[in-house]
């Protein structure tokens, strides 16, 4: 049922993906998602929808913000565009817009490793964070 709900089916089946891939001690950030089925690995939820903002205002520049993830330990980021699209029609001072904005400098950083839904409209993108060559990890 999970995997075929229209409302669901994008993060159950990004989050099944993502159990098959995960090696023990890795963290997943999720963005603009609250949605954790079942998973069995340390996860950071978003239930407030405000992580991207967070980040992004905390971190503008990409190189920062990526280094505030490896810093923080995170290995993948599950980002729910879909919602992040609908909370965008509620996002009167545009802090949702600014940080949307800030994050597609920092995707060309990241490695994608999966995509749910049409290119058009993805629902769920999923990056891997690189390792830090500089730190030899």
């Amino acid at each position: 049922y999970l995997r075929r709900s229209l409302a669901t089916g994008p993060t159950y089946r990004a989050t099944t993906f993502l159990a098959g891939r995960l090696q023990p001690g890795e963290t997943v950030r999720f963005l603009n998602d609250a949605q954790i089925y079942y998973v069995p690995y340390a996860t950071e939820p978003d239930h407030l929808d405000l992580a991207l903002i967070t980040l992004m205002e905390a971190h503008p520049d990409p190189d920062a913000a990526l280094a505030a993830l490896r810093a923080d330990r995170v290995a993948y980021l599950v980002v729910n565009e879909g919602n992040i699209r609908y909370r965008l029609r509620f996002d009167p001072d545009g802090r949702l817009l600014r940080a949307q904005r800030a994050f597609a400098r920092v995707t060309p950083l990241l490695e994608p490793i999966y995509r749910d839904g049409p290119a058009s409209a993805t629902s769920i993108a999923i990056y891997r964070i690189p390792a830090d060559a500089a730190a030899g990890r």
